[in-house]
């Protein structure tokens, strides 16, 4: 019991390790801007329009991404919205 309490005690008070991110869009050829659409008017798309998923959408077992902008229904001088898909194959190195 005393080794447990140990190793519990060792493992709550361990120096926590930093957490490291890297940008690998450019060499994933993830090209994708945010558009909201917002006109400044809190219309429910541009609070709610944007998202994404992580998912197999080809069914060959490698995570793809569906990244999707919100609407410029509200907002003229805004980019075209739409959506775009990052399809992951067995080559993709990131």
């Amino acid at each position: 019991m005393k080794q447990i309490t140990l190793l519990l005690a060792a493992l709550l008070y361990a120096a926590p390790q930093p957490v490291t991110f890297t940008d690998i869009t450019s060499k994933a050829g993830i090209q994708f801007t945010h558009n909201s659409g917002r006109a400044g008017k809190k219309f429910l798309p541009e609070t709610m329009g944007s998202g994404c998923a992580f998912l197999d959408a080809d069914g060959d077992g490698w995570p793809d991404i569906l990244l999707i902008n919100s609407t410029t229904e509200h907002s003229p001088t805004s980019p075209p919205a739409a959506a775009w898909t990052w399809k992951c194959t067995a080559s993709a190195s990131l």
